[in-house]
């Protein structure tokens, strides 16, 4: 403000916070004259450069400049935004999109435009220069639009870049225009920056043939679907913001179009699966290779595979149109599987082999996975980890608590602060549940839920014992501590921690000593205790440390939401 008053400049604070200055004291940017403009087939690309001559606003700060347009009766339109420089080149083409596409030019004569640009700081009004005439010849052109990070990759450009590229068409629509679909059998999905990322991997819900003209529900991640559609050219617009695909006549817009019919997906277990490949002249439904769903449901196997180094894939439902089958991810082909270890499957994947030998094969339910085990041997019957989506974290498996079982014997532990239904789920998605169909003995106050096939719990931190096998959920109400001769409590007198919601984990300001050691254990008892490495907890762990005497923010987190171990942070105050 000082700044300003020494400039001679009047300024007020208005509820908005802008500055306003004296527009006899603001020097307003001066355009310099444009050539009259004709746009033709050969000089679409080309750019004008429009150049203008600096504000001065009597301070020493960094200004800001907004090129602008008119034509007729249309209101302005900002062709350059937000620019620091004194000068700027737009293409023909963006500049014909403008006048033509938008404000509705005729084409083929010479119309009279004017450009303005105008100067502003970050909180200030802005500032324009007078308005320079033009002539522009407009040509008649279809709209175009800026390019983006997104494109359609398929069969149509065999899976790999370089994608055809999506002009950005605002408000999160993206559109490749008059993309060919020519090879009988045409699919496709969405990416972006031409890589397979799973967060920006967009496809159905399931593999199936979109009709023209209609729109289709989107998912994301490596688990989307293919997109078909029958031959033609068409416009493929991407609505981001609704996760919507369209397969338009060139020219029509979505919001033209109708709603399409969506398949819906097929439990891959209600299905017949059978191992395909070069071992039997990729013969589809050949009973000897048929895989047999087990006991429990967990696992299609087949015992005695014959594997001749070639590549295989797993089949569904034994006809040749290969609509569901799974194979490896990634690109290499055939891809090499372990023996005795998890392998991914993935809808439309890649070939697999084996090294020559016998093996039992192993599938999941869920057809997301896959174990060679050497013949005779069994896959342990449980996972390492299952998740607990809720009411108390928005039912997200991706974020849910972890519990463990280091032995995978089907005995899960570890803790959740409940508040109402939850369920288990044996990956971090809705593939494979434990849910109160699982388990006939609950703890108290836990019980199977009016919903469905959730379970209740009553609200609070516990420390939870899933026993799988034996169809028992065990819990135990938890309030930490911290404890031991680096405290002033001694090994007697637990330092209470209290629960923080936004931060989900447990909190205390502590006085510690150097000399001493300390832990953290639950309930005053030391059934439930943690020690150990800050970083890597472990229960029962060691005595913990620290190097200077002092307060200590000490936070503790249990619950394995963004990883495998329990850790805690300590700051000294």
């Amino acid at each position: 403000m000082m700044l300003a008053a020494a400039a001679g400049l009047a300024v007020a604070c208005q509820k908005e916070e802008k500055l306003v200055f004296d527009p006899a004291v603001v020097v307003a940017p001066v355009l310099n004259p444009v050539a009259d403009m004709v746009v033709t087939d050969d000089n679409m690309n080309d750019k004008v450069k429009f150049t203008w001559s600096a504000a001065d606003f009597g301070l020493n700060v960094v200004v800001n400049y907004t090129l602008v347009t008119s034509y007729a009766d249309a209101a302005e339109v900002a062709i350059v935004k937000d620019i620091t420089s004194t000068e700027a080149e737009v293409a023909l083409a963006t500049l014909n999109g403008v006048f033509f596409n938008d404000m509705k030019m005729p084409a083929g004569e010479a119309n009279k435009v004017k450009f303005r640009v105008f100067a502003h700081l970050t909180d200030s009004e802005n500032f324009y220069s007078e308005a320079v005439e033009a002539n522009f010849t407009a040509k008649e052109a279809e709209k175009t639009f800026p390019p983006s990070i997104y494109g359609v990759v398929g069969t149509l450009n065999g899976w790999a870049a370089p994608d055809v590229n999506m002009g950005d068409a605002g408000d999160g629509m993206y559109v490749a225009k008059n993309v060919v679909f020519d090879q009988g059998e045409n699919w496709f999905k969405i990416r972006a920056n031409e890589e397979w990322v799973d967060a920006e991997n967009y496809g159905l819900e399931a593999k199936q043939a979109i009709t023209v003209d209609a729109g289709f529900p989107l998912t994301v991640g490596g688990g989307s679907q293919d997109i078909g559609v029958a031959d033609g050219t068409y416009d493929v617009w991407f609505d981001k913001t609704n996760m919507m695909v369209y397969a338009m006549t060139p020219g029509k817009h979505p919001k033209d179009a109708g709603q399409g019919e969506v398949v819906v997906p097929v439990d891959p277990a209600t299905l017949d699966w059978y191992i395909v490949g070069q071992f039997n002249n990729w013969t589809t439904a050949d009973a000897n290779y048929k895989l047999t769903a087990d006991a429990d449901g967990k696992w299609f196997v087949l015992k005695g595979f014959v594997a001749d180094g070639q590549g295989f894939k797993f089949h569904a439902a034994g006809d040749d149109n290969w609509a569901v089958n799974r194979g490896a991810e990634g690109d290499v082909e055939p891809a090499e599987a372990p023996v005795g270890e998890e392998f991914a499957l993935v809808a439309n994947g890649k070939n697999i082999s084996l090294t020559a030998g016998t093996y039992d094969v192993y599938v999941s339910s869920a057809f997301d996975k896959v174990m060679f085990m050497a013949e005779g041997k069994e896959p342990a019957k449980y996972v390492e980890w299952i998740y607990v989506p809720g009411n108390h974290q928005g039912w997200s498996p991706a974020t849910a608590p972890a519990l463990r079982s280091a032995n995978k014997d089907g005995v899960y532990t570890g803790f959740v602060n409940f508040n109402g239904d939850f369920k288990f789920t044996q990956v971090r998605d809705w593939a494979g549940e434990y849910n109160s169909g699982h388990f006939e003995t609950y703890a108290d106050g836990f019980a199977a839920s009016t919903d469905g096939s959730n379970i209740t719990a009553p609200a609070g931190y516990y420390y939870v014992t899933a026993n799988v096998p034996e169809k028992k959920l065990d819990a135990v109400k938890v309030v930490w501590g911290v404890i031991g001769d680096a405290t002033t409590g001694g090994w007697d007198t637990d330092q209470d921690m209290a629960w923080d919601d936004a931060k989900k984990c447990w909190t205390a300001e502590v006085a510690l000593t150097a000399a001493g050691g300390w832990k953290f254990r639950a309930n005053d008892d030391w059934a439930i205790n943690l020690g150990g490495a800050f970083e890597d907890l472990t229960m029962d762990g060691g005595n913990m440390s620290v190097t200077e005497d002092g307060t200590y923010a000490i936070e503790l987190y249990t619950e394995r939401t963004d990883t495998d171990k329990f850790y805690c942070t300590v700051t000294k105050k």
